[in-house]
């Protein structure tokens, strides 16, 4: 047995066979093109955006459908990206004063944006790259008629093994024969990690070069409270897991018979249970937990979702269906809380030697009045 220790990204335990998925990166050739065949290499590079478009559209309806509109949210990011102007400039750009392939110019466009977002130096900025590459791919892979593209599911429960995963992949996978997660790259705010948390799955990230030597059937266990991967697990060990796990399942059970019940001292003092949210998916797992409220929401999801300052229109959607999404009961907000661990260059927030201590949260947001109204 060998052990090896990643960012426990979701709680739980399993133990299982792995299923591998390995996806060939599209590196496309480039070729000149002749000034008359400009026009068609456009309408190519149209025609493979669409395409791309209509897939993920389709993602998104399947993920609404098996995990709720939430999670759905995931790929929306995705579309945008197909639809920003600048993404389709740098593109057209290239292709007529280059006189290069579309899908050429496509990949250099694209690769001239992820370098910029790997130039933050924010681990949640990095991890968006992952949803810029994703989109890379599926356009690419849009290009040629004959390539499907389509992952290989696991037939019997599974642990799903991967150097990383992308949105739309995670999205493909869904709920059937998942066991947990295990992935070389990736945190704790990954696409992968959310998904597993949504799940009740356990997903250990972050372990280097550790699953990429995996053979799919291999088994392996898997504990997502310490962020442990055991490769062929002794018997003791596998019945540890086992052990953990079926404890687990029985201790929610009888949690959930008290769910309902008032919060409340022996000596008849009442306490409301709120719970802490960050994700619009942590609402439903909140109620079913019984909390009486959200207690406290935390504002930054939004904006690094979006990778900017959103705006008026897009906070009330978000912050209403999450409300909605509460029944009534209460919803605290907290301010937003960037600045130091959390810097976002587009915000105007500098960098310090002690970020906990400095130009931060209500402080950050009285020197930006506007931003704070």
């Amino acid at each position: 047995m060998k052990s090896y220790t990643g960012i426990a990204a979701s709680l739980g335990y399993a133990v299982g066979p792995v299923h591998v998925i390995r996806r060939r990166t599209i590196v496309p050739v480039r070729r000149n093109i002749q000034p008359q065949a400009l026009p068609q290499e456009i309408e190519r590079f149209r025609a493979a955006i669409v395409k791309a478009k209509e897939e993920i559209s389709e993602l998104i309806d399947r993920l609404s459908r098996e995990l709720g509109p939430e999670e759905a949210e995931i790929l929306q990011a995705q579309l945008l990206i197909l639809e920003d102007e600048m993404v389709w400039d740098a593109t057209l750009t290239i292709i007529r004063l280059e006189r290069i392939n579309a899908e050429a110019a496509f990949a250099r466009a694209i690769g001239d944006i992820a370098t910029r977002f790997l130039e933050i130096e924010d681990e949640v900025f990095k991890e968006r790259v992952n949803d810029i590459h994703d989109v890379e791919q599926r356009v690419l892979r849009a290009f040629d008629v004959e390539n499907t593209g389509q992952l290989e599911l696991p037939r019997e429960p599974s642990i799903i093994a991967a150097r990383n995963l992308t949105p739309s992949d995670t999205a493909v996978l869904g709920r059937d024969n998942v066991l947990g997660f295990i992935m070389d790259e990736g945190g704790n705010t990954s696409h992968v990690a959310i998904l597993a948390r949504s799940l009740g799955v356990p997903a250990v990230m972050g372990l280097k070069n550790a699953v990429v030597r995996l053979k799919s059937g291999r088994e392996v266990g898997l504990d997502g409270e310490m962020g442990k991967l055991h490769v062929d697990p002794d018997p003791e060990t596998s019945r540890e897991l086992q052990r953990k796990a079926k404890l687990a399942g029985v201790a929610n059970e009888k949690l959930a018979g008290l769910r309902e019940l008032p919060a409340e001292t022996p000596d008849g003092h009442r306490v409301r249970m709120m719970a802490n949210v960050e994700f619009p998916l942590e609402i439903e797992e909140a109620l079913a937990r019984g909390a009486e409220g959200i207690g406290l929401l935390r504002t930054e999801y939004l904006f690094f979702m979006l990778q900017t300052i959103p705006n008026e229109e897009q906070r009330t959607e978000l912050y209403g269906d999450m409300i909605k999404g509460m029944g009534g009961r209460p919803v605290i907000f907290r301010t937003l809380d960037v600045g130091g661990d959390k810097i976002s260059d587009y915000l105007g927030a500098s960098r310090e030697y002690n970020p906990f201590l400095g130009w931060r949260g209500i402080r950050f947001l009285l020197a930006n009045r506007p931003l704070l109204k």
